[in-house]
């Protein structure tokens, strides 16, 4: 079995409300999966579980095909134990959860 690693990754800037979810996500067949999500803080989650490789890859692309719109400011990503608990990427509804103050669209 290919080892597989779980990052939760946190994106912190204008990211929610300005089609920040890369458009191959969820059209596409990946080894990742997981889910995306927006929190009550302003902040977006990932956590993706796939072959190193692959989530690397997938960052990268998180990084790099964003909307015009969008700006990160801080891209965390903390390293969690897989659970191979995912067989699909998917959008999740909003969370409750978060820590730091949300950035404001500008108008």
């Amino acid at each position: 079995m290919a080892m597989v690693v779980r990052p939760r990754i946190l994106i912190r800037g204008i990211v929610q409300g300005v089609v920040f979810v890369p458009p191959y996500i969820g059209k596409q067949p990946r080894e990742d999966s997981g889910f995306i999500r927006n929190l009550s803080d302003g902040t977006v989650q990932i956590v993706v579980e796939g072959e190193p490789e692959a989530i690397e890859e997938f960052i990268d692309d998180v990084k790099k095909e964003r909307s015009n719109l969008s700006r990160i400011d801080e891209l965390k990503v903390l390293r969690e134990p897989a659970n191979y608990g995912f067989d699909s990427f998917a959008i999740e509804g909003s969370s409750s959860e978060g820590v730091h103050a949300g950035s404001i669209i500008p108008i």
